[in-house]
């Protein structure tokens, strides 16, 4: 006995790049800019993200090499963030240690 299973398309955030291009072309050609960039910083803002929010309005709001500076603080504040150890680890770490 053979089953046919339905084919369901895959969710937006679990599509490839080129696939989000494609599916987000006709969006792009028929919504300007100033709208889409307000979409992106009202959606970041409900998702409780007002600080990238803001970050996102300096970068579209600002000359390219903002925008780079900006980007490069942002990495370069990544980078430094301390994350502890888990109980777990940190118990290897002693381990090793002897």
């Amino acid at each position: 006995m053979h089953f046919r299973y339905k084919w369901s398309p895959k969710l937006f955030e679990d599509s490839s790049e080129s696939s989000k291009r494609r599916k987000s072309k006709e969006l792009r050609k028929t919504v300007g800019f100033p709208e889409i960039t307000h979409a992106t910083k009202m959606s970041l803002r409900s998702a409780g993200k007002a600080d990238a929010a803001k970050r996102c309005n300096e970068a579209f709001k600002t000359k390219t090499t903002r925008a780079l500076r900006i980007i490069q603080a942002w990495a370069a504040h990544a980078k430094n963030v301390l994350v502890p150890y888990t109980p777990e680890e940190h118990s290897i770490c002693l381990l090793k240690l002897i």
